[in-house]
């Protein structure tokens, strides 16, 4: 019965995790997204992630901006919008 509630549990802690940091978050998005990246445009090469989020942090669009021109042939099925991870108002 563990088991089957584990995947639940597991989504609805990174959930919380995300509110409470949510730049973390954000850089987890582009890291993943960059990688998927690279793996298509340089298969095979090695490419230090971490420092080009921490370069683009916060300016993430101008990052994917330079990558769409840069490699126009490796094109992204997702949306060029980050996810916004915002408390309500109350």
């Amino acid at each position: 019965m563990l088991m089957m509630g584990l995947p639940a549990l597991i989504t609805l802690g990174l959930t919380a995790y995300d509110y409470v940091y949510p730049q973390q978050a954000v850089q987890r998005e582009v890291r993943s997204r960059l990688s998927k990246c690279y793996e298509k445009a340089k298969p095979g090469e090695t490419v230090d992630l971490d420092s080009i989020v921490k370069k683009y942090a916060g300016r993430e669009d101008i990052l994917f901006s330079i990558l769409r021109n840069k490699y126009p042939k490796v094109r992204s099925r997702q949306s060029t919008r980050l996810p916004s991870f915002t408390l309500p108002l109350r």
